[in-house]
């Protein structure tokens, strides 16, 4: 026998539909508009549409552009402590992104895909900003009138994204050593560029890496992070 709604179930029904509704819009709306070329419309819109956009649901359309990839960023950190002899030590450099990526090509579903898709797209975001501010930007020795990312980065270049990748590599660096209590944290992003078109039958140079560093930090506090994503 079918059953009628009553007119507050439709009420609820009908609300609850419009609601996600124009969710389903605004989030293909601005993920869409993130991808549109430099505008008026895009300019004023444009710190709304990055804060919701960046970094889970950022778009790169590299594989379908004309010209490829010229680089790929890896976020790596290594962890500061005192050792037996009250010395400060460090351990050695650790890649943060290589295992992220390689958990989430064993599984598209992997526990960690969202951890990583957020480290590739605020790498990728922030490396930007630097590049594209005098504070990050020093002339370049080899090539007058062009300019090379400073090493250390000044840390008050986008601040926000910067405190994302350090909580990050510190959840990384207290997963892969649970017994070492860490003061600081220094973390870096390696820079690998491809070779252009006119060299594309060359072999890829693993020394065309280069490692820009930030300063020490203090080391954050990520405890609960790593307990629940060890449980």
């Amino acid at each position: 026998m079918k059953t009628e709604l009553t007119p507050s179930l439709r009420l609820k029904a009908g609300v609850t539909t419009l609601v996600l509704a124009l969710l389903f819009v605004h989030h293909f709306v601005f993920v869409v508009a993130s991808t549109l070329p430099a505008s008026p419309l895009t300019s004023d819109l444009n710190r709304h549409i990055q804060h919701y956009v960046f970094p889970y649901f950022g778009q790169r359309w590299n594989f379908f552009a004309p010209q490829p990839i010229e680089r790929t960023y890896s976020l790596v950190a290594r962890g500061g402590y005192t050792d037996a002899t009250q010395q400060f030590s460090a351990t050695p450099w650790s890649d943060v992104s290589k295992p992220l990526v390689d958990e989430v090509r064993g599984s598209r579903f992997a526990p960690l895909s969202l951890v990583q898709l957020g480290v590739a797209n605020t790498v990728v975001e922030y490396m930007g900003i630097v590049s594209k501010t005098k504070l990050g930007l020093t002339p370049d020795p080899n090539r007058p009138g062009r300019y090379m990312i400073k090493s250390p980065i000044d840390p008050r270049i986008a601040p926000l994204d910067l405190l994302y990748l350090t909580r990050t590599a510190a959840a990384s660096l207290e997963h892969e050593y649970p017994h070492r209590k860490f003061e600081k944290i220094q973390i870096a992003i390696s820079i690998h560029a491809f070779p252009r078109f006119d060299h594309r039958f060359d072999k890829d140079d693993p020394n065309s890496t280069a490692v820009t560093f930030l300063e020490w930090q203090a080391m954050p506090d990520v405890t609960q992070f790593v307990n629940g994503g060890s449980n």
